[in-house]
C-alpha cells in the first residue's frame, strides 16, 4: 500500500540454513504521484425574496478527498447575471480579494469553507459558477448554483404642497405641487397618481416639469 507521494523502491534478501550468506536484489526507485481528489460545492444561504440592491451570501466548500495535500488551490468564482462579489472570507478569518482566490493548502481529508458576499445590482436573475484546481491536479472541478429571480427595488415616495399664498376666496384658482420620487435602484413603470380633492374644489389642470399635460 503506497502511503504518500515521493519515491518507492524495494530491497529483498534471501538466505538458507545451508548458506547464510544473503543474496539481494533491489528494484530501482519509481516516482509516486500525489493523490489529490478535489471537490467543490456552492450554495445560496440567503433565504426569502431577493431584491435589487440586496447583499446575498453564498457558501463554497472546497474538499480534498485524496490522501495527499493539495497545494495552491485556485478557486475561480464567476457571477452570472446581475451581481458583483464584494467580499470573501474563509472559516479561519482569512480574506480574499477579487473573484480568483488561491488557498495555500487543503490537507488530505479536509476542507476549506469560503463565505462569499454578492451585491445584487439590478432586477433579473443571479447565479454563480465556481471552479477549483491545484498544483497536483489541474483538472477543474465545477459547481453551479441555479438562477434565482431578483425582484425590482422600487421605493416610491410622494409629497404634496399648497404653493398659493395669502387668503383664498371662492372662485380662486389655487396651485398644488406634487413630487413623486423613486428612492429605489430600479425603474418604476406605470406609476399611477390619484389626486382626490376634498371639500369645495375641483381639479382643472395638471402639468409635469416637462410641460406634459394630464
Amino acid at each position: 500500500h503506497v502511503t504518500a507521494e515521493g519515491m518507492i523502491a524495494n530491497n529483498v534478501t534471501a538466505k538458507s540454513d545451508e548458506n547464510d550468506t544473503p543474496v539481494t536484489n533491489e528494484t530501482p526507485e519509481v516516482t509516486v504521484n500525489p493523490d489529490v481528489k478535489l471537490n467543490v460545492t456552492k450554495g445560496l444561504v440567503t433565504v426569502g425574496p431577493i431584491y435589487a440592491g440586496d447583499n446575498i451570501t453564498y457558501v463554497i466548500v472546497v474538499s480534498n478527498n485524496g490522501v495527499s495535500n493539495a497545494t495552491n488551490v485556485v478557486v475561480t468564482d464567476i457571477i452570472k447575471g446581475n451581481g458583483v462579489i464584494t467580499g470573501c472570507v474563509d472559516q479561519y478569518g482569512n480574506k480574499y480579494q477579487g473573484s480568483v482566490w488561491t488557498i495555500p493548502s487543503v490537507a488530505a481529508g479536509k476542507s476549506v469553507t469560503l463565505t462569499v458576499t454578492v451585491h445584487v445590482t439590478a432586477e433579473g436573475t443571479v447565479a454563480n459558477n465556481v471552479t477549483a484546481k491545484s498544483d497536483e491536479n489541474d483538472t477543474n472541478v465545477t459547481d453551479e448554483t441555479p438562477d434565482v429571480p431578483v425582484n425590482p427595488d422600487v421605493k416610491l415616495n410622494i409629497t404634496k404642497e399648497l404653493v398659493t399664498t395669502g387668503d383664498i376666496y371662492a372662485g380662486d384658482n389655487i396651485t398644488y405641487v406634487i413630487v413623486i420620487s423613486n428612492n429605489g435602484i430600479s425603474e418604476a413603470t406605470g406609476v399611477k397618481v390619484i389626486d382626490t380633492v376634498k371639500g369645495s374644489g375641483e381639479i382643472i389642470s395638471c402639468v409635469d416639469q416637462t410641460g406634459k399635460a394630464y
